[in-house]
């Protein structure tokens, strides 16, 4: 796994992406990937609430000159991100900072691949979206904080599909 946004204090709505030249930052290459893991947390205490959405963007080229091209964004996921009591980071680690929690609730409002997964014990177990990226050259995973103090967003890329 892969820290792509640390201490992120983002409060504007989220909003569809459009069509780029270039893939906005940060954001984390999926290419020749299967499938994504993303998992949310931050700080302030249990219970409060990171909306999120996963934009995963496929480059398409114009055929015959492959240096002229463009991105495409797609919705992969969007949904809210409940904080637990799990906690993660350590001065030092440059893995968030001590004490931030790890979302134990996700929630995905979209109707998604059939092969996405969603990790949602609602015991104050990690949770963790699982989603289907082939195809896609990038994901963006964008944060707007409800009542969260800050949010973390990492993720990590396997080869195997969606499940296995």
């Amino acid at each position: 796994m892969e820290m792509l946004k640390d201490g992120c204090v983002d409060t504007s709505a989220l909003t569809n992406p459009n069509m780029a030249t270039k893939v906005p930052s940060p954001r984390f290459a999926v290419k020749g990937m299967r499938r994504v893991f993303v998992m949310i947390g931050g700080s302030d205490a249990a219970d409060e609430i990171i909306n999120y959405q996963v934009v995963g963007w496929m480059r398409i080229v114009n055929v015959g000159v492959s240096a002229v091209g463009a991105y495409i964004p797609v919705l992969l996921a969007q949904g809210a991100a409940t904080l637990g009591s799990n906690t993660y980071g350590a001065g030092g680690t440059n893995v968030g900072a001590t004490g931030n929690l790890l979302a134990d609730t996700i929630t995905n409002t979209l109707t998604t691949h059939p092969a996405d997964r969603l990790h949602s014990p609602v015991d104050e177990s990690n949770a963790m979206l699982e989603l289907d990226v082939t195809g896609y050259s990038f994901i963006t995973v964008d944060t707007d904080l409800n009542d969260a103090a800050s949010a973390d967003v990492m993720v990590g890329a396997s080869n195997e599909g969606v499940g296995t």
